[in-house]
């Protein structure tokens, strides 16, 4: 779905807060909070500074001991649906 390339940002209208192996985010846009755990959470981690998607898949491989297909699509439904939130932008 995604181009290794492709430029992965965390949306600068996000606050996030961490707790206990989770984190809050609250869209000040939209004044939506939305929860992420396990992950998720390694995921909006890696993205406090904007990352290409291979940054970010590389980043998840080497933390978890996982099928890298099934990696792939679940960093895709993930990236899909903080983007559909208004969480990210890809350039």
């Amino acid at each position: 779905m995604f181009h290794p390339t492709t430029i992965i940002s965390a949306s600068p209208d996000v606050i996030v807060c961490d707790l206990d192996n989770a984190k809050a985010l609250l869209n000040l846009k939209t004044g939506t909070y939305f929860g992420l755990n396990g992950s998720a959470g390694l995921v909006w981690e890696t993205l406090s500074v904007p990352q290409t998607y291979r940054d970010v898949y590389d980043a998840l491989l080497a933390h978890f001991d996982v099928d890298e297909q099934i990696l792939k699509a679940d960093l895709d439904r993930l990236l899909a649906d903080l983007q559909e939130r208004g969480l990210v932008s890809f350039g």
